[in-house]
Protein backbone atom coordinates (compact mmCIF):
# COMPACT_ATOMS: atom_id res chain seq x y z
CA UNK A 1 0.00 0.00 0.00
CA UNK A 2 2.86 2.36 0.85
CA UNK A 3 4.53 1.79 -2.57
CA UNK A 4 1.27 2.43 -4.37
CA UNK A 5 0.82 5.75 -2.51
CA UNK A 6 4.35 6.84 -3.51
CA UNK A 7 3.66 5.87 -7.12
CA UNK A 8 0.52 8.01 -7.21
CA UNK A 9 2.38 10.94 -5.63
CA UNK A 10 5.23 10.56 -8.16
CA UNK A 11 2.79 10.47 -11.08
CA UNK A 12 0.94 13.55 -9.79
CA UNK A 13 4.24 15.35 -9.25
CA UNK A 14 5.41 14.42 -12.75
CA UNK A 15 2.18 15.63 -14.36
CA UNK A 16 2.38 18.87 -12.38
CA UNK A 17 5.96 19.50 -13.50
CA UNK A 18 5.11 18.80 -17.14
CA UNK A 19 2.14 21.16 -16.90
CA UNK A 20 4.33 23.92 -15.44
CA UNK A 21 6.99 23.33 -18.08
CA UNK A 22 4.33 23.65 -20.78
CA UNK A 23 3.05 26.89 -19.28
CA UNK A 24 6.58 28.30 -19.16
CA UNK A 25 7.13 27.43 -22.82
CA UNK A 26 3.85 29.13 -23.72
CA UNK A 27 4.80 32.24 -21.74
CA UNK A 28 8.24 32.36 -23.34
CA UNK A 29 6.66 32.16 -26.80
CA UNK A 30 3.73 34.40 -25.84
CA UNK A 31 4.63 37.31 -28.14
CA UNK A 32 6.29 35.36 -30.90
CA UNK A 33 4.72 34.33 -34.16
CA UNK A 34 4.98 30.62 -33.48
CA UNK A 35 8.64 29.68 -34.14
CA UNK A 36 9.26 32.20 -36.95
CA UNK A 37 12.75 33.68 -36.79
CA UNK A 38 15.46 34.96 -39.10
CA UNK A 39 18.21 32.56 -40.05
CA UNK A 40 20.58 35.32 -41.16
CA UNK A 41 21.78 36.46 -37.76
CA UNK A 42 21.45 40.07 -36.69
CA UNK A 43 21.79 41.79 -40.05
CA UNK A 44 18.60 41.94 -42.13
CA UNK A 45 19.13 43.56 -45.54
CA UNK A 46 16.39 46.13 -45.87
CA UNK A 47 14.95 47.65 -49.03
CA UNK A 48 13.13 50.87 -48.44
CA UNK A 49 11.22 52.48 -47.21
CA UNK A 50 9.51 53.08 -50.55
CA UNK A 51 6.25 54.71 -51.54
CA UNK A 52 4.24 57.11 -49.40
CA UNK A 53 5.04 58.30 -45.89
CA UNK A 54 8.66 57.23 -45.94
CA UNK A 55 9.48 59.59 -43.05
CA UNK A 56 7.23 57.66 -40.67
CA UNK A 57 8.53 54.35 -42.03
CA UNK A 58 12.15 55.48 -41.58
CA UNK A 59 11.48 56.54 -38.00
CA UNK A 60 9.85 53.21 -37.13
CA UNK A 61 12.64 51.25 -38.80
CA UNK A 62 15.28 53.34 -37.06
CA UNK A 63 13.66 52.78 -33.68
CA UNK A 64 13.85 48.99 -34.06
CA UNK A 65 17.41 49.32 -35.42
CA UNK A 66 18.76 51.56 -32.65
CA UNK A 67 16.99 49.94 -29.72
CA UNK A 68 17.48 46.23 -30.47
CA UNK A 69 20.28 43.84 -31.37
CA UNK A 70 19.07 43.80 -34.99
CA UNK A 71 20.78 45.82 -37.73
CA UNK A 72 19.09 46.95 -40.95
CA UNK A 73 21.80 47.64 -43.53
CA UNK A 74 20.22 49.18 -46.63
CA UNK A 75 19.87 47.41 -49.94
CA UNK A 76 19.11 48.62 -53.46
CA UNK A 77 16.76 45.69 -54.10
CA UNK A 78 14.48 43.40 -52.14
CA UNK A 79 16.86 41.04 -50.37
CA UNK A 80 15.24 40.15 -47.07
CA UNK A 81 12.92 42.86 -45.74
CA UNK A 82 11.08 45.59 -47.59
CA UNK A 83 9.04 48.46 -46.16
CA UNK A 84 6.33 49.93 -48.41
CA UNK A 85 3.54 52.48 -48.16
CA UNK A 86 0.98 52.51 -50.97
CA UNK A 87 -2.77 52.79 -51.46
CA UNK A 88 -3.96 49.18 -51.66
CA UNK A 89 -7.63 50.24 -51.45
CA UNK A 90 -10.38 49.25 -49.02
CA UNK A 91 -8.90 45.91 -48.04
CA UNK A 92 -9.79 46.06 -44.34
CA UNK A 93 -6.15 46.25 -43.24
CA UNK A 94 -4.04 49.31 -42.53
CA UNK A 95 -0.88 47.28 -42.13
CA UNK A 96 0.18 43.88 -43.37
CA UNK A 97 3.34 41.83 -42.92
CA UNK A 98 3.86 39.26 -45.63
CA UNK A 99 6.30 36.66 -44.34
CA UNK A 100 7.95 34.05 -46.53
CA UNK A 101 10.17 31.33 -45.24
CA UNK A 102 11.26 27.75 -44.97
CA UNK A 103 10.49 25.04 -42.45
CA UNK A 104 12.78 22.49 -40.87
CA UNK A 105 13.18 20.70 -37.55
CA UNK A 106 14.57 23.92 -36.01
CA UNK A 107 11.42 25.90 -36.71
CA UNK A 108 10.27 28.37 -39.30
CA UNK A 109 12.97 30.51 -40.88
CA UNK A 110 12.01 33.89 -42.30
CA UNK A 111 13.74 34.40 -45.64
CA UNK A 112 11.84 37.47 -46.79
CA UNK A 113 9.26 39.85 -45.36
CA UNK A 114 7.32 42.81 -46.69
CA UNK A 115 5.99 45.35 -44.17
CA UNK A 116 3.13 47.18 -45.88
CA UNK A 117 1.18 50.26 -44.87
CA UNK A 118 -2.09 50.81 -46.71
CA UNK A 119 -2.37 54.58 -47.20
CA UNK A 120 -6.08 54.17 -47.92
CA UNK A 121 -6.44 54.12 -44.12
CA UNK A 122 -4.62 57.23 -42.92
CA UNK A 123 -6.55 57.12 -39.64
CA UNK A 124 -8.21 54.36 -37.64
CA UNK A 125 -11.33 53.64 -39.68
CA UNK A 126 -13.22 51.81 -36.94
CA UNK A 127 -13.52 54.89 -34.69
CA UNK A 128 -11.88 58.13 -35.87
CA UNK A 129 -12.61 59.74 -32.48
CA UNK A 130 -10.58 57.03 -30.74
CA UNK A 131 -7.32 58.32 -32.17
CA UNK A 132 -6.18 61.50 -30.44
CA UNK A 133 -2.59 61.81 -31.64
CA UNK A 134 -1.35 63.03 -35.02
CA UNK A 135 -1.93 61.17 -38.26
CA UNK A 136 1.85 60.96 -38.62
CA UNK A 137 2.06 59.06 -35.31
CA UNK A 138 -0.70 56.70 -36.49
CA UNK A 139 1.28 55.86 -39.65
CA UNK A 140 4.48 55.43 -37.65
CA UNK A 141 2.68 53.02 -35.32
CA UNK A 142 1.38 50.93 -38.21
CA UNK A 143 4.87 50.72 -39.70
CA UNK A 144 6.31 49.92 -36.25
CA UNK A 145 3.89 47.01 -35.78
CA UNK A 146 4.43 45.55 -39.26
CA UNK A 147 8.22 45.72 -38.88
CA UNK A 148 7.77 43.97 -35.52
CA UNK A 149 5.85 41.20 -37.31
CA UNK A 150 8.71 40.96 -39.82
CA UNK A 151 11.01 40.39 -36.84
CA UNK A 152 8.82 37.48 -35.74
CA UNK A 153 6.62 39.14 -33.09
CA UNK A 154 2.88 38.71 -32.72
CA UNK A 155 0.43 41.20 -31.23
CA UNK A 156 0.87 41.87 -27.53
CA UNK A 157 -0.67 44.23 -25.04
CA UNK A 158 2.43 46.42 -24.97
CA UNK A 159 3.90 49.09 -27.24
CA UNK A 160 3.29 49.30 -30.95
CA UNK A 161 2.75 45.53 -31.09
CA UNK A 162 -0.58 46.17 -29.34
CA UNK A 163 -1.55 49.30 -31.27
CA UNK A 164 -5.13 49.18 -32.45
CA UNK A 165 -5.83 46.01 -30.49
CA UNK A 166 -4.94 46.79 -26.88
CA UNK A 167 -3.60 50.34 -26.81
CA UNK A 168 -2.76 53.49 -28.76
CA UNK A 169 1.03 53.12 -28.52
CA UNK A 170 2.96 53.95 -31.68
CA UNK A 171 6.47 53.12 -30.51
CA UNK A 172 8.36 50.15 -29.18
CA UNK A 173 8.65 49.52 -25.46
CA UNK A 174 11.33 47.73 -23.48
CA UNK A 175 9.09 44.66 -23.57
CA UNK A 176 8.87 44.73 -27.41
CA UNK A 177 12.62 45.20 -27.66
CA UNK A 178 13.33 42.38 -25.19
CA UNK A 179 11.10 40.06 -27.26
CA UNK A 180 13.15 40.86 -30.39
CA UNK A 181 16.50 40.60 -28.63
CA UNK A 182 15.55 37.15 -27.30
CA UNK A 183 15.19 35.98 -30.91
CA UNK A 184 18.59 37.21 -32.14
Amino acid sequence: MQNRRWTIVNVMLGVSLLTLAGLNIQLAMGHNWDTWHWHTGRDILTYGPRGNYTTEASRALSEWDVSTDVNFPGSSSLQEMAVYGYNYGGTGWAGLAMVEGTYDNHGKHITQCKARYNTYYNKPWWDPGWWTTSDSEWRRGVYCQEIGHCLGLSHSDDGCMGMGYYNKATRTTSHNRADVNAKF
